[in-house]
């Protein structure tokens, strides 16, 4: 994972550097300060935690050479399942995984949120120790998520989220290898006990269909009465309308495979690209 990140900083790749102090992006702070920080917040017994600075990086990309994509993390299942999709790109005349990870430090708290528009993840945890709190997507959580705090525009703090949303599920995991699946529209908060790491895959699935369709279905209700929303929340909509365009593809590659459905899944592509051009116009 650490030539991943070296790859990514030489390749000028996109990866997110977060103050977990301040809950804030930290793009300005240097790799070599960040892994420095990581390194002293491992387990060892002479370092005091309290001067650890909560510095860490997300949406690792797997590098070209070495790194995450010199092992093979996918399960046989989903290679070959004709009712998923996942997210690949070509490396050396092959499709591979698009594997994103994830280094942060002990004490790190992620709060309530949800990853990307429509699909699952494949979660691979590699190392530490971790406590997910996760929320399933029913509607009354949906509807407390996506109606009152417009997607995370609009902060939900982990204590209210305990308070307020229902069906609350504890994993914990540690220092073992293990491999789970996050549901699309999973509401999750993450408490790192020890500094970790973890990486995941999106997958689109086809009994994951009916959740999206009715999350991008609020989204577009919202989004519809744009003169509700402030200009903050408006364009961080707008950013979820372009992340879910980007998406669609592996949408329409499901329905390829898929031809009991293929129709259905057709109509919502065709429901949806006709609102994104209204959306990001």
């Amino acid at each position: 994972m650490l030539a991943d990140l070296h790859q990514a900083r030489n390749d000028g790749a996109h990866i997110s550097t977060i103050n977990f102090i301040r809950d804030a992006p930290a793009n300005h702070v240097p790799i070599e300060r960040v892994m420095e920080s990581l390194l002293l917040s491992g387990d060892r017994h002479d370092v005091d935690v309290e001067n650890v600075i909560q510095i860490g990086v997300l949406t690792i990309p797997a590098a070209s050479i070495g790194g995450i994509n010199s092992f093979d993390l996918l399960p046989e299942p989903v290679k070959n399942c004709k009712e998923t999709a996942y997210e690949r790109r070509k490396l050396d005349s092959k499709l591979v995984p698009c594997w994103g990870s994830c280094l942060v430090p002990i004490g790190a708290i992620t709060g309530p949120h949800m990853d990307y528009c429509g699909c699952s993840q494949l979660m691979r945890h590699i190392y530490g120790r971790k406590l997910w709190l996760c929320w399933p997507p029913t509607p009354h959580n949906l509807d407390i998520y996506l109606r009152k705090h417009y997607w995370g525009a609009v902060t939900l703090p982990t204590e209210d989220a305990i308070d307020q949303l229902e069906g609350l599920e504890l994993l914990l995991v540690d220092k073992e290898q293990t491999c789970f699946m996050l549901p699309v529209g999973t509401i999750h908060a993450v408490v790192t006990l020890t500094m970790g790491c973890h990486t995941g895959l999106k997958l689109w699935r086809m009994e994951d269909f009916e959740v999206a369709k009715g999350m991008i279905k609020i989204q577009s209700e919202i989004m519809d009465q744009r003169v509700r929303l402030c200009q903050e929340t408006f364009k961080h909509y707008q950013k979820y309308f372009r992340d879910l365009k980007g998406e669609l593809k592996k949408w329409d590659e499901l329905r390829r495979k898929n031809l009991a459905n293929g129709m259905e899944i057709q109509q919502w592509l065709l429901d949806i690209e006709q609102a994104l051009r209204r959306y990001l116009q």
